[in-house]
């Protein structure tokens, strides 16, 4: 006998919207012939409050920080399989429809940035007078006590020109320097107020950076320092989603319409 499981989950969907819990003017008749049937719980809890990562741990068992999953647009690992997977190699027919949302696609129909984020070094290498990068960015997530096993996440951003660099670290102080007189950087300089439209200016850069390459970490936390004192806190993150332009080379992101 073919063994099959159906699995049924609604989007946006609280309590307060199905007739089963008490709303008489919400007709859910097929949701609430299921909950009369089964189970009905008067709480539930998510282990994450946004749409993928939700998702993620309940069609795999384990928590986003764990399967990758941390934040929409981003894609399950590789390893990662799904309850259907480890059903189906136990001999339990399994099936999928609607939306999916845990292929790492994005659905907003907003503009994505060229896939190759850097600059060819070519032009100098011909003629060693032109410049390439006028400033170049470099990034810290994490650190490791011992390469691959134990350690934190310490998230820091940085943009450096020749003569400055200006650090963001969100758990710890920011940094600003004068690399032509500072060279060994011991004099930060993110508290003095004649450098602020200096580092605003780089502030800037590095900001743009993040939004073009679709930083998953990124947020107004970033906009957000205390010498930055016109910003005002937002979630919108200049209208940028994750996902990055398929150019046919690499496997495709899945758009949702």
């Amino acid at each position: 006998m073919n063994k099959q499981v159906i699995f049924i989950m609604t989007d946006t969907t609280c309590k307060e919207m199905l007739g089963c819990y008490g709303n008489k003017n919400m007709r859910t008749p097929n949701l609430d012939a299921l909950a009369a049937e089964g189970i009905r719980y008067e709480n539930a809890y998510t282990c994450q409050p946004v749409c993928g990562p939700a998702r993620s741990a309940i069609f795999t068992g384990l928590f986003p920080h764990s399967n990758g999953m941390t934040a929409n647009g981003l894609a399950l690992g590789s390893n990662v399989k799904t309850i259907g997977q480890r059903l189906t190699d136990c001999g339990i027919h399994c099936g999928y429809i609607g939306k999916w949302h845990l292929d790492g696609g994005d659905y907003f129909g907003l503009p994505v940035p060229k896939l190759l984020e850097g600059k060819s070094m070519l032009p100098q290498i011909y003629d060693t007078k032109k410049t390439i990068n006028d400033a170049v960015f470099t990034e810290f997530t994490r650190y490791e006590t011992d390469h691959d096993g134990f350690g934190g996440l310490q998230l820091m951003r940085a943009v450096i020109s020749e003569h400055h660099k200006l650090a963001l670290h969100l758990l710890d102080k920011d940094e600003f320097y004068y690399l032509r007189s500072d060279p060994d950087e011991l004099h930060n300089r993110i508290e003095d107020e004649s450098c602020l439209d200096l580092i605003k200016k780089y502030h800037e850069l590095l900001i743009r950076h993040i939004n073009e390459t679709r930083d998953p970490f990124r947020g107004y936390q970033w906009s957000y320092r205390p010498w930055n004192k016109g910003f005002t806190p937002g979630w919108n993150n200049e209208g940028f989603t994750r996902q990055k332009e398929d150019d046919g080379y690499e496997p495709r992101q899945l758009d949702y319409v």
